[in-house]
């Protein structure tokens, strides 16, 4: 008898919670849960791209302070060769490009570690691109004769205005520091 009244509490009791009302307000709140969160992803995932479109579009070395010396003309070229330390560098970049970028944020450390901020000049090409011959342009602008510019970004390393070394990467960029001696120039 104890065991049948057990079978039929259970069954009484499964009856029940299958009968259950669940008010609508809780339906309700649980699909606006839902839509938040989904509003939430997608407005997260946006901000995302525009943040990483934002990064790419500024040089790198420009936005956090570690040159001020920006050059997006031809005719601003010259000025680098007229007022120009006994040696300096100039990088020759454009903006739009996650690898430019990573590069930028490569050499960063380098540049304020041997402490070069007033012996670097960007040049930014992004709106020489446009022109066919552009790099035989900056070539010509920057007395290379040797050792042409053929592909950017690319850091040039100069000593009393002439070319001695091209570099395309932050490795070599930090092995042409140390061949150099440049912390011994800069001081």
């Amino acid at each position: 008898m104890n065991v049948r009244k057990g079978l039929i509490i259970m069954r009484k009791n499964k009856k029940n919670a299958s009968n259950r009302y669940i008010p609508t307000k809780n339906y309700i709140l649980t699909a606006l849960i839902i839509v938040f969160i989904i509003f939430l992803t997608f407005y997260i995932i946006k901000w995302y791209q525009v943040k990483t479109r934002q990064n790419i579009q500024d040089h790198y070395l420009i936005t956090s302070n570690t040159i001020s010396l920006e050059i997006d003309e031809y005719d601003e070229i010259d000025n680098i060769l007229t007022e120009s330390p006994s040696f300096y560098f100039v990088y020759v970049s454009y903006t739009n490009d996650k690898d430019t970028y990573n590069l930028e944020k490569k050499i960063k450390p380098l540049i304020d570690e041997h402490n070069l901020i007033n012996n670097f000049y960007l040049i930014d090409a992004t709106n020489m691109l446009k022109d066919k011959d552009y790099l035989t342009k900056i070539n010509e602008k920057l007395n290379i004769t040797k050792k042409k510019i053929t592909k950017l970004p690319v850091i040039l390393y100069f000593e009393n205005n002439e070319l001695i070394s091209k570099v395309d990467n932050a490795k070599d960029f930090e092995a042409l520091i140390k061949i150099q001696d440049i912390d011994e120039l800069s001081r």
